[in-house]
Parts: C-alpha cells; structure tokens; sequence
C-alpha cells in the first residue's frame, strides 16, 4: 500500500496530537533525508514518477502542462494544462509509458486500486490506466476528502479480499492533519482486526509544502537560437531574487541545461535536479530562485523487514531517498525483479529484508 499526502512536514508526524503517524513511524524505517528528488514537486509529476520509476526527463511531461509535440491529442506542438485533461486523454498519454509499478505487481487489474479525488492525480499514478481500478470524484465536501478517500480503500478490502495493491492520494486541505491521522488510524484498525498487516507493506509519503512565490520560472521559447536564450537570460539575472539561470542546449542527441548566470555558489541539489528534468519536453531557459530543496516524510513498513540492527538501520534511514526510488524499494520489499532501466535505487535496503 502506497500513501501519498500533500504538505506533511517531516517534523509533525512527531506530535502527539498525530498518534497514527507515530504508530506507523515507530514501526517503520524512516528516512530522515528524503526529498522530491526532481524539480517542479507537484502531483501530476511525482506520481508518475513513483509508478514509473523513471526522472521526468524520461516521461510526457516535466511539470504542470503537457507539450504534445506528436498531436497525441489532436493538433500538434499544443501545451494542455494537467489539471484540464480528461481521463481518456491520460490514458491516451500514458499508453507510451512502458515501465509501470503497476504492471509489475501480479494479480488481475481488479485485485489493484488507485484512489484519488482528482483525476489529474489518480491516472498519473494510475500508468498504465489498463493495470488497475481507478476511482477519483469530486466530493462535495472537500474537506471531508480524506474520508472518501478511506472509504473507497475500505471498501475495496471488503470486496477484494485478495486484493494486491492500493496506491491513494489524499487530498487533504487542513493544515493541521488532525483528519489525516484520523484517516490513517482507520486504516492500519482495519489492517490489523483483519490481521492483514503481517502480510502488507505500507509505504507512506508526502509533496512538500510549496512557496506562494514559484522558486523556478520556466519557459518555453519560440525562437531557441543561442542569442535569443542569452538574450533572455540577461534579462532575468536583473530579476531580483534570481540565484542562478540556464538555458536548455542538445550536445549529440542529449539535452542539458547550462548556466549563464549565478549570483553566488549555491549549496544545494541543483545539478542532480536539473538531469533529473533535461528532455525534448523541458523548459527552454530555468531561473531559480536561492530555497533550497525541502525534506519529506518518508515512512516504510514491511513485515519481512528486520531492525535487531540498530547501526545498520541508521545508516539506511540516513541514505538520501527520492520519489524515483519507491518503485524499486516496493519491488525489493515484495521479492520482485528488479528492472535494470529504472532510474531509481532500492538503496541497499535488501540487508533488512528477511
């Protein structure tokens, strides 16, 4: 089971208004260095990522639109914003994906559930949208999300009892998580009065909390020649707050994004983020802003994961674990084949695993 929130900060799931987390916490690694691992941390990217296993460089679209250079929805060289697309039109995207979390797991399309309520978060988990039943709605309650979201887990435990997986996204408007916990507590009650929960693996996870003010700006660019990018380039490194900028170059059929522009040596993940993004699909010219990549919570429960070694625990939980790594963890964790042209690790978590 795969748990994805929105706006978890690493250090809540330690207060005592928030028992659930601490429950699932304390019986899970849990990785004190974990990030995004990718540029743009919104949804529609990181849960495509996930099931993919593959950095946005490698996937239809690197943030919020979607640039259909192959008329793949009709027109070409069109952008369509994520949040306006329809469930056929990710499926119609998502056909040209071939490595899926999803497909991996065996078990019929129905023994599999992807839950969300909106629907640009549910089929980018959901990819391909052949390998499992999608639910999403719009609740009419937003707030009450949360509990629609467990209801319709609940109630897909009671109706598949050999169900495989479930991969949820809980789109959860308090900021004070109170609702989530609560949620949570259903859930892992649900999983142990069944006892179900020495036979299940839980990984829980959550996008950072985004600034108001967007700390990369992207474009795409009509003309591309050199003298336009620099031109641009120029202009932004007046903009103030502007830390460093780069501009998207193809060397011998690869893309890679070159600074033109740094206002004073940046201690952060840069360099990794930006591979993780340069494609066909990407951004022409970035400009960053000086935030530096926030931690997320990241929790892994598995029963045939062993802690009577407390040195080698610490050191797994200290590894730096990104989004693109869930998909081989998840497949370490089950004793599945790991899949050579992942871009994630498992990250040597095979050493706890029994």
């Amino acid at each position: 089971m795969l748990i994805l929130l929105n706006h978890l900060d690493p250090d809540s799931t330690d207060l005592s208004s928030l028992p659930n987390f601490q429950r699932l916490k304390n019986h899970s690694l849990s990785f004190g260095q974990a990030s995004v691992g990718h540029l743009f941390p919104i949804p529609q990217v990181s849960h495509l990522v996930i099931t993919a296993g593959r950095v946005p460089s490698h996937l239809p679209w690197t943030d919020n639109v979607f640039w259909d250079r192959a008329g793949v929805l009709g027109k070409k060289e069109q952008f369509h914003s994520l949040n306006r697309l329809t469930a056929p039109a990710f499926s119609k995207i998502l056909s040209g994906v071939n490595s899926s979390l999803l497909r991996k797991i065996p078990g019929p399309a129905n023994s599999k559930l992807v839950i969300a309520p909106k629907i640009d978060e549910a089929f980018p988990l959901a990819s391909p949208t052949t390998e499992s039943r999608i639910l999403t709605g719009d609740p009419t309650n937003t707030a009450g999300s949360e509990a629609w979201v467990t209801d319709g887990i609940l109630s897909f435990f009671t109706a598949e009892p050999d169900w495989k997986m479930v991969m949820a996204s809980f789109d959860n408007p308090n900021p004070d998580f109170l609702k989530s916990d609560e949620q949570l507590g259903r859930i892992l009650d649900y999983l142990e009065q069944n006892n179900l929960l020495s036979e299940t693996a839980i990984i829980l996870t959550s996008h950072p909390k985004t600034s108001a003010k967007d700390p990369v700006l992207r474009y795409y660019l009509k003309d591309k020649d050199l003298k336009s990018v620099l031109k641009l380039g120029a202009a932004l490194k007046g903009k103030r707050g502007i830390s460093e900028v780069y501009y998207k170059k193809e060397i011998s059929g690869r893309f890679h994004y070159i600074r033109v522009f740094r206002s004073s040596p940046l201690q952060n993940q840069l360099p990794s983020l930006l591979q993780s993004l340069a494609s066909e699909n990407s951004p022409d010219v970035l400009a960053f802003s000086a935030e530096s990549p926030p931690r997320i919570p990241l929790f892994v429960w598995s029963p045939n994961l062993r802690f009577d070694n407390p040195v080698i625990k610490n050191q797994i939980e200290q590894t730096h674990v990104r989004f693109v790594d869930l998909h081989p963890i998840v497949l370490a964790l089950l004793g599945l084949p790991q899949d050579s042209g992942l871009d994630g690790s498992s990250l040597g978590i095979e050493s706890l695993i029994y």
